[in-house]
């Protein structure tokens, strides 16, 4: 095998002159052959590395331009990589992609190979590049390693998957410490799980990479990273959720299951290609969380009476709605924690399944795989159901199988997107559901929001402001309220103020009027007038009674929940809208109860005065 000399000096890069002068300068300085060249201004050290790529057949590299591998990085010191003047920058399988200036120093491929464990593939890349990519790479190793120590999490876990996902962690632990990207990794993900975020967002930004989990339903950013990382974190999550790596222009969608020796939890990952780079948003779900007891999920006493009864029938449909993010699926789980026994028959269609529940079957979409919620449902009705949990009611066929279940026997339990309880209805209407199908099935609607709870370690209390009266007055007399309470801001709640959240609740229970309302095809606005009249809450209405307890802010309940103007009257006979000038119902004749004992007209059960004749309303207990 021809020397380095030799090589350069065939391509034609020096004389033979030059050569005899840079072999006797070599024995004084102790130097690569190379570097002479560069250094006595004999030849370029690009068209040297050429010549040599050329002659022998090695890739020739520009590291400036190549994308480098940080965990590729990790596998050889950094003082290693200085001494033998090489940089590693890609692994394969088992082989490692090392640049070198000299690929003719056969020992030190051999020392690389003996070290890493891993065959070598040399490429060849000038030496100025070499030194600039160690000083570059390795700083911001370091600076990475500085990242997971800043967020204190060092929590190893295991990925539990027989695919190549397992085989990757098994090959890295081979390798001992973990590199400095799946460290980063892993602390990212354990640092949101113990600040019980429910999503991880990574957003690529124009100068770097900006982490935020998203907590009690505030989005709160985690740190930065450098931009040159993306390519490697967005790669390691996608190993992890065994998605296609090298699809970097389309959506993909996958799932990790991570066990430590805290916790279990499943993380559902979804990647969007953005102009900056792909975006990651990682969901976690924690699998061995403890469910939530109906009587701890944040039903009024009232509420709780009113639902009780509905959750435990024997058969119907009771659907809870909300955007999503507004704890539906917390609340099913509670109706099914609630029912739960060992004389029954519990069978679940769910996508995901976000809780693991002993003596419940949980059935997990695969609609890849044709198992939808329609032929599921369809299945698990020849499974002897006392009880059925459909994840979500998203279309016709679904909707109608479901209900027709309850009308055989069946308690079904499901969710709607809807903004609150009544216009359920219209929805149902709207995907195809007959009228009187939606009537005779129907049992109950719980429209849901969650707000942020009051952190109880910095609550303090403070005198309300006037606006604030003005606000809680139509529930509430201002003379009755003389504190209202808050969040200091403390260590335990990131100086939020806030620690958690707690739900808010429409619940609608049907009845005999809403049924013939229904059937009939009447508007939301009548269905809403008469499920007050049978008891309703409006959830404006249990958020006041959620401020006033001291679990939640004003504030808070004002962002979350669309106030939806003043108070309905309805006929307590037939259910239609009245107008307070009426004294009769229009309808059916029947006479309101809520009248004022003066003038006869209609007023609101919350009116201590008549607006029409000024007469003071006596009402029964504290006004």
């Amino acid at each position: 095998m021809q020397k380095l000399g030799e090589i350069i000096l065939e391509a034609g890069l020096i004389t033979s002159e030059q050569f005899d002068k840079l072999l006797a300068a070599q024995k004084k300085k102790k130097k690569r052959f190379g570097e002479l060249v560069v250094e006595l201004g004999f030849s370029r050290e690009v068209d040297i590395a050429q010549a040599l790529s050329m002659q022998l057949g090695y890739p020739f590299v520009d590291l400036t331009e190549e994308p480098i591998a940080p965990e590729a990085v990790a596998i050889i010191d950094e003082e290693m990589a200085k001494h033998d003047l090489i940089f590693p920058y890609i692994i394969n399988d088992d082989t490692l992609t090392v640049a070198m200036s000299d690929p003719l120093s056969f020992s030190t491929i051999d020392d690389v190979r003996f070290k890493t464990g891993f065959k070598v593939a040399p490429v060849i890349a000038t030496a100025s590049d070499i030194i600039k990519a160690i000083e570059k790479h390795y700083n911001i190793i370091d600076s990475l390693d500085k990242v997971v120590t800043e967020l204190g999490e060092t929590t190893s876990f295991e990925i539990l998957s027989t695919s190549e996902v397992a085989r990757d962690v098994t090959e890295l632990k081979k390798k001992g410490e973990a590199p400095p990207i799946v460290r980063t990794v892993n602390a990212i993900i354990a640092n949101a799980i113990k600040r019980r975020a429910s999503d991880i967002h990574i957003e690529p930004k124009k100068r770097g990479i900006l982490v935020r989990n998203r907590i009690d339903g505030f989005l709160q950013s985690v740190l930065e990273l450098p931009k040159w990382v993306l390519p490697s974190v967005v790669s390691r999550v996608k190993i992890m959720a065994a998605l296609d790596i090298s699809e970097k222009r389309h959506p993909q969608d996958g799932r990790i299951r991570v066990k430590s020796a805290d916790y279990e939890v499943d993380l559902r990952v979804s990647t969007l290609p953005t102009r900056m780079g792909e975006k990651v948003v990682i969901r976690l779900l924690n699998c061995q969380s403890s469910l939530t007891p109906m009587e701890e999920v944040g039903f009024s006493d009232d509420d709780y009476k009113r639902i009780g009864p509905v959750v435990n029938m024997s058969q119907g449909v009771t659907l809870v709605t909300g955007p999503t993010g507004s704890g539906k699926s917390a609340t099913l789980y509670s109706f099914l924690h609630h029912v739960k026994n060992d004389g029954i028959n519990i069978v679940t269609l769910e996508d995901p399944v976000e809780f693991e529940v002993d003596g419940v079957n949980q059935v997990q979409i695969n609609e890849k795989a044709g198992l939808t919620f329609a032929s599921g449902l369809r299945s698990i009705l020849r499974q002897d159901p006392d009880v059925i949990m459909v994840g979500e009611m998203r279309d016709k066929e679904t909707s109608e199988i479901a209900m027709r279940a309850s009308l055989t026997g069946h308690l079904v339990f499901s969710t709607l997107h809807t903004n609150n309880a009544v216009s359920t209805v219209t929805r149902l209407v709207d995907i195809g559901i007959p009228q009187y199908l939606i009537a005779s099935s129907l049992s109950a609607i719980v429209s849901q929001r969650l707000v942020r709870k009051i952190c109880s370690n910095c609550t303090e209390s403070y005198t309300p402001s006037e606006a604030e009266l003005t606000t809680l007055s139509e529930f509430v007399e201002k003379e009755k309220v003389s504190s209202l309470h808050r969040g200091k801001g403390c260590e335990k709640c990131s100086k939020t103020g806030f620690f958690g959240r707690i739900a808010l609740f429409e619940i609608l229970i049907m009845n005999k009027t809403l049924r013939v309302l229904i059937s009939s095809g009447q508007n939301e606005e009548t269905l809403e007038a008469a499920a007050r009249n049978s008891g309703m809450k409006l959830i404006w209405e249990d958020a006041v009674g959620k401020v006033l307890n001291g679990d939640t802010t004003l504030k808070e309940i004002e962002r979350v929940v669309h106030r939806r103007g003043g108070l309905l009257l309805a006929c307590d006979s037939c259910g239609r809208n009245l107008e307070l000038e009426h004294h009769i119902c229009p309808y059916c004749g029947h006479e309101p109860a809520n009248r004022c004992p003066s003038c006869k007209k209609l007023i609101k059960d919350t009116w201590y005065y008549c607006p029409h004749c000024s007469s003071a309303i006596e009402r029964k207990g504290e006004r």
